[in-house]
């Protein structure tokens, strides 16, 4: 006889789980077109020349251009302007030019007995009117001639800029005293001397948060780009001999000695940003090297028998925005706004670019790094 078996069910075994393995690297490939565009706002002049982020108004076309100027310059008589600054803009791309032109660079130069002394602006000497006029003088910015009547292209929108001061002297005979503004606004800027009126050299000496001797590695500001200031922009050249021209493609709307003081031309000064270098005590002329260098998106102009481009996607991070680009840069790397001219940026903003990927190991390798320099760092998946 056979017995039965036990009629108590066995007990189910239980089901695998099904594991989806992660691609590998992609959150890296998400998130590296900010990586990538933090590397070229902390280091403009060797960054990766890449579509900025946040906006779906870029236009697929980059360029870097870069500006030099020597100074300190010399007066009639031979007098040495011993201090001064250069302030910029470099959202606007405007021609320096002479009467009724518009302006967005703009060199300030005095004597040691004038630190005080506020530039010029009124009916009989404006804003620009000359060094020797104790008025300052602008410049032309470094895309102006890209963009000009009859250049390839119409439009342009700043994504990254940054300014350095290098000194010439030689190593025994270096003198003098640097000072770095990283942001100032238009509209604090044009009456920080007074009612219409820029800095004078001792204000912004005094206001400066970076104070330091003339460094042979040399000096850098780099601007931070703003989600209404980086916008498309063309050159205000349209309105050229117009007295009191006001548009969105002009910081400053030079006047002309003896008629017309310079006024502000942007309808929003308030978010119009500039970077200042300030100096000191530079009594050799010609010694200190400025550079102004931008990299733009240009908008293609229907000229000079260029084909219409491609349309240009929406960024893939569409989350990101300037605004958060510039906030993690600020948390993870506090000095990357001012400092010297050879700081080895490219190498951090490389390893940012990292701990911004996701990548596990580098992530940890990238935030132990950063919190060398600070006790805030970014943790994945935080932008």
């Amino acid at each position: 006889m056979v017995r039965k078996g036990n009629k108590k069910a066995k007990a189910k075994a239980p089901r695998k789980r099904r594991v989806v393995k992660k691609k590998s690297g992609a959150k890296n490939r998400s998130n590296a077109p900010m990586g990538s565009y933090m590397n070229l706002v902390v280091d403009p002049c060797n960054g990766p020349l890449v579509r900025a982020v946040g906006s779906d108004n870029g236009t697929g076309i980059m360029e870097r251009f870069r500006f030099t100027t020597q100074v300190p310059s010399v007066r009639s008589g031979g007098i040495v302007n011993t201090a001064g600054y250069l302030a910029w803009f470099p959202s606007f791309h405007n021609s320096g030019g002479g009467n009724y032109e518009a302006g967005n660079l703009y060199l300030h130069e005095v004597t040691n007995g004038e630190l005080s002394t506020p530039p010029l602006n009124d009916t009989s000497v404006c804003m620009g009117g000359g060094i020797e006029n104790y008025a300052g003088v602008f410049l032309q910015d470094p895309a102006y001639s890209s963009l000009n009547v009859g250049a390839t292209f119409s439009r342009a929108r700043t994504i990254a800029a940054c300014m350095q001061l290098e000194t010439l002297q030689e190593l025994s005979t270096i003198k003098g005293q640097v000072v770095t503004v990283v942001q100032m606004s238009l509209q604090t800027f044009f009456g920080a001397g007074s009612a219409g009126r820029p800095p004078s050299v001792s204000q912004l000496l005094a206001y400066g948060a970076k104070r330091e001797r003339l460094n042979i590695d040399g000096h850098e500001v780099v601007w931070a780009p703003g989600e209404r200031d980086s916008i498309l922009r063309g050159t205000g050249q349209d309105l050229a001999g117009n007295s009191a021209a006001l548009t969105q493609n002009a910081a400053f709307w030079m006047g002309a000695n003896d008629s017309d003081a310079t006024i502000v031309s942007t309808p929003d000064p308030s978010t119009a940003m500039c970077v200042i270098l300030v100096w000191n005590g530079v009594t050799t002329p010609g010694v200190l090297q400025l550079n102004c260098v931008k990299v733009c998106e240009m908008e293609l102009a229907p000229r000079a028998n260029t084909i219409e481009p491609p349309i240009v996607p929406r960024p893939i991070r569409s989350k990101a925005t300037l605004a958060t680009v510039v906030d993690a840069l600020d948390r993870s790397m506090p000095s990357w706004r001012a400092h010297a001219a050879r700081y080895a940026s490219a190498g951090l903003s490389r390893l940012t670019g990292y701990v911004l990927g996701g990548a596990p190991y580098m992530a940890s390798v990238g935030r132990q790094a950063l919190r060398g320099q600070t006790n805030l760092a970014l943790m994945d998946g935080e932008l």
